[in-house]
């Protein structure tokens, strides 16, 4: 389920066999399985229904119910054998899937299976506003894209003006009814249709300004952005229609709605009502019974608050070890979200209070570079911290070097994070044991597409995963899946513990309060290729940081072209491109080495990314000290002291 942001709440993770007694693992690690049976066959159905509307032209009111937790649960009933509270939806299913077997309802159903709705709302309400901008801008691309050998031939003017067009034609797309468009006149027409097929032109400033329930004419009147939160299931038909366009550009498309199509089972998320459902020897009725009986130290009867504290007690003293529930018991938070094998048990947070302090002091966390400036520049001078500037990136996750000693460095690769946590050993392991009619199943998956529109098409990929599912559950259902999943996550920890220790020994003045530098890059994905890297890359990086470090954003624009020895500007290493050109040509021309940078100026050689954590530790210097950070010069100061440093060398 989406997680509720507390203060007084986190989130321990351990083996479910250390936390739960066996007979209690062993119930639960038989209904995980079913459940994520269950919810890929109810996210299939709910996926064709949503096309079916879409074909027949439904009124965008109609989506409103695969926005809402208490009506999708009505979908996971009608997959099972059970026709209690499904209604016609049961015959739906049986009549668009036939193949598919239904499963028996397990204890707790009701309750689970709004826990497992309750967070497909919330994904399927991000799908619709997070990723809108990002899915106009790419049709907007691919439409008005020009061919590279057309684009080679075009001038830097002619290449910004095109550039600039097609972000105000994204930016008209998305824009409020009555509202001029900005882009020129010739993509007018287009546009126009465009948002009469994404059924968009009823949203005007008005209906903001009323769902607002601000004044029409007031600044703070909201976007179109915050109209997709609040009711998403009025751009339905904007995701179909870009998904559509993009389909018959270049054959992709956008996921309409969520859809479950891993074998593995997931996480599920149980209260004390579930536990005490599945369990034996325990009832919900004998445990308010108990929690009635209790009295308070002055014998009158418990408040209902602390009944419902007393019954919580009672259901997990039953199904926690001895040992896990005399050291949680007064922190309980009354709730395990696990898969059967890995356990993630939510307590309550220790608050250490800190004594009243006259003067600001630095303390871990996540911060900007200004509010810090402004917060501690009077009591910290720079030379009474120790900064350590970190590039963050896709390759080398974490680039660090001390700003005083360009020697004193470490680097985290994506590389060696696969090697610690056995990424690469697991998926090979996995491929050389799978059945070969796992494997054929999946290529005969794998030449259709779960995002396209059509319901056709469509049912040509939702009957193949139907079949899927009893040929290839059985496979991916082993313990041995989530257990190595388990166990990759005690290895990052490993590896993420040994950043933090290493990040420590970089520092020259141990003895300084370290703050890291840490570059921008990543703290939004607007514009970057994540998908596919793991979360840790970007802002879940730097608040795992941000726990033992004062962690000061810090802008990294230029920090990679800039010598931090003479300032002058780095370029690529074509000598030694030339040297290794045999073996590593690329259409016809040098292929760049990335990592590798050269200062014409100081004939110095850098590691990209080393260098930019030591420019991103001189902007914060620069900045603390309230001096504008680097820039890159004209041409007229880079060629002076391109001739001073060659006059020099003389």
């Amino acid at each position: 389920m989406p997680r509720n942001k507390k203060d007084d709440a986190r989130v321990i993770k351990c083996p479910l066999d250390k936390i739960l007694k066996p007979e209690i693992v062993s119930i639960i690690r038989d209904i995980v399985p079913v459940y994520n049976r269950i919810a890929i066959s109810a996210t299939l159905f709910l996926n064709l229904r949503i096309r079916q509307l879409v074909e027949s032209r439904a009124s965008s009111t109609e989506f409103a119910q695969f926005f809402q937790a208490n009506k999708l649960v009505k979908y996971f009933m009608a997959v099972t054998s059970s026709t209690l509270g499904a209604g016609d939806l049961h015959a739906a299913f049986g009549t668009n899937f036939p193949s598919v077997i239904r499963e028996d309802r397990p204890k707790a159903f009701s309750q689970v299976c709004m826990y497992i709705c309750r967070n497909l709302e919330a994904t399927a309400t991000t799908n619709v506003w997070y990723h809108m901008k990002k899915r106009v801008c790419t049709v907007v691309k691919k439409t008005f894209g020009i061919p590279r050998d057309e684009w080679l031939h075009m001038s830097n003017e002619e290449k910004k003006n095109h550039k600039i067009h097609l972000k105000q034609v994204k930016v008209d797309v998305l824009s409020l009814e009555g509202d001029a468009f900005v882009s020129p006149e010739q993509y007018h027409d287009w546009i126009s249709n465009l948002r009469s097929e994404m059924k968009v032109t009823h949203v005007t400033r008005q209906l903001l300004a009323d769902t607002r329930g601000v004044d029409v004419d007031d600044p703070n009147v909201p976007g179109m952005v915050y109209y997709m939160k609040v009711k998403p299931y009025e751009f339905i038909y904007a995701i179909a229609t870009l998904s559509s366009h993009l389909n018959s550009i270049t054959g992709g498309g956008y996921a309409l709605y969520p859809i479950r199509s891993s074998m593995v089972p997931k996480y599920l998320h149980l209260d004390e009502l579930i536990l005490a459902d599945i369990s034996p020897g325990i009832s919900k009725g004998a445990t308010n019974t108990a929690a009635g009986k209790k009295r308070t130290a002055d014998g009158s009867e418990l408040s209902n608050k602390d009944k419902l504290v007393a019954r919580r007690m009672i259901v997990f003293k039953h199904v926690m070890t001895p040992k896990a529930f005399n050291k949680w018991e007064n922190h309980l938070g009354w709730s395990v979200d696990t898969d059967g094998y890995g356990c993630s048990l939510h307590v309550k947070k220790k608050v250490n209070e800190l004594p009243p302090s006259t003067h600001p002091s630095i303390h871990n966390g996540l911060i900007k570079i200004d509010a810090f400036k402004d917060k501690f520049s009077e009591r910290y001078s720079i030379n009474d911290l120790s900064i350590i500037g970190v590039d963050p990136g896709k390759r080398e996750i974490v680039s660090a070097v001390d700003s005083t000693d360009y020697t004193s460095k470490y680097t985290f690769r994506k590389t060696h994070q696969d090697h610690l946590t056995g990424t690469v050993r697991h998926r090979k392991a996995m491929e050389c044991t799978k059945p070969q009619s796992v494997f054929e199943t999946e290529q005969d998956l794998a030449t259709t597409s779960k995002k396209v529109v059509p319901v056709e098409r469509f049912m040509d990929y939702a009957t193949k995963l139907a079949t899927s599912i009893s040929s290839s559950s059985g496979f991916y259902e082993q313990g041995v899946y989530r257990k190595r999943k388990w166990k990759r996550h005690l290895r990052l920890q490993k590896a993420y513990s040994g950043i933090v220790n290493n990040l420590k020994m970089v520092s020259c003045h141990p003895n300084k309060p370290i703050v890291l530098a840490y570059g921008s890059w990543g703290m939004t994905t607007s514009g970057l290729p994540f998908k596919g890297l793991p979360p840790t890359i970007g802002i879940g990086m730097v608040r795992y940081l941000a726990r033992f470090f004062p962690v000061v954003i810090t802008p990294e624009y230029y920090t990679s072209t800039i010598c931090p020895c003479c300032d002058s500007n780095v370029t690529r290493c074509t000598h030694v491109e030339q040297q290794r050109a045999s073996p590593y040509f690329e259409n016809g021309q040098l292929k760049d080495i990335r990592g590798l940078k050269h200062c014409p100026g100081c004939n110095t050689y850098f590691n990209r990314d080393n260098m930019g954590a030591w420019n991103i530790a001189r902007n914060f210097t620069n900045m603390y000290q309230g001096m504008a950070p680097i820039r890159v010069r004209n041409a007229a100061q880079a060629a002076e002291q391109e001739l001073t440093n060659r006059t020099e060398v003389d």
